[in-house]
């Protein structure tokens, strides 16, 4: 089943992982783990326990190689 959800607070969506390029701040507690798409302007000691991943790294390699 495909979904297209728009929000400004993600956090208020459950799911098991979230790809985006920078950090969720909201009203709840993530349910999901979050997979950091990696930019050249999120590569700072601030995101530096985060899990990255590009479009090509999760095609050839597959998402469990992340999880």
């Amino acid at each position: 089943m495909r979904k297209i959800i728009f929000t400004k607070d993600k956090t208020l969506i459950r799911g098991d992982y979230l790809i985006d390029d920078k950090d969720q701040k909201g009203l709840l507690k993530p349910m999901w783990k979050q997979l950091l798409y990696d930019h050249p302007y999120n590569q700072t000691e601030y995101f530096k326990d985060y899990t990255r991943i590009t479009w090509k790294s999760l095609l050839t390699k597959g998402i469990e190689s992340f999880l």
